[in-house]
């Protein structure tokens, strides 16, 4: 893995994060590589928000959507955490008081940890949780047109899932509803993102409502926040 790829990674993050990355996309081997991760994930990406800054930014992308579609702010829509892992996006929109939030993620031991996680009451932090979820292909009857927010977290980054991925995660919002995508400055540089991203914008299937450039994502690197309407 070159070194643009983890640039700016401390090497805490960068050792898993790289091993991570030269898999080629393979869902049975990301299954098995984060199934293997799941327990150390959280202290490797950072504990503190101040180390991983992807939920909090994930929430700037939220309030900027929200400035245009002010259902948003309805904490009681149905929300999405599309590669959830061990739920850390979930616990940043719980805190922002969303109560109905589900996720999917194609690893069962990652997906097993959110399963865990509870809110300040003592109630689950989400509402439905299915691992073996592969955002490459086209979703299943029980999660197309499923929410009014969709956030993709942490999975647009290489050796993961291709730029063409996002007509698929697509599929999972409801129309009228807002989907967030996150990616790594390494994968935007190396992958053709931006073309797709442009293009799936330009059509009728999408309007790209904001876009930032650089905010937080790990401890020592930034990263850019896509949000698009699906219509």
């Amino acid at each position: 893995m070159d070194e643009q790829s983890t640039a700016g990674l401390n090497e805490q993050t960068k050792r898993p994060l790289g091993q991570s990355m030269g898999l080629g996309g393979d869902p049975s081997k990301l299954a098995d590589y984060y199934n293997d991760w799941a327990t150390t994930y959280d202290r490797d990406v950072g504990e503190t928000d101040e180390q991983y800054g992807l939920p909090g930014s994930v929430l700037i992308a939220l309030d900027a959507a929200a400035e245009q579609i002010p259902s948003l702010r309805d904490t009681a829509i149905t929300v999405l955490d599309a590669g959830c892992g061990t739920g850390r996006v979930a616990v940043a929109l719980a805190a922002n008081g969303y109560s109905c939030i589900d996720g999917v993620d194609l690893s069962p031991e990652m997906v097993a940890l959110a399963e865990r996680r509870t809110r300040p009451d003592g109630s689950p932090l989400y509402r439905r949780l299915e691992s073996g979820v592969d955002l490459t292909t086209p979703p299943t009857a029980g999660w197309v047109a499923h929410a009014e927010l969709v956030v993709v977290g942490g999975v647009f980054t290489i050796g993961h899932i291709p730029p063409i991925a996002i007509h698929q995660v697509a599929k999972l919002v409801k129309a009228g509803g807002v989907l967030i995508t996150t990616v790594r400055p390494g994968y935007y540089d190396t992958t053709d993102y931006a073309d797709v991203s442009a293009a799936f914008a330009a059509s009728p299937a999408a309007d790209l409502l904001a876009e930032f450039e650089s905010l937080p994502y790990t401890e020592d690197s930034d990263g850019r926040y896509f949000v698009y309407r699906i219509n």
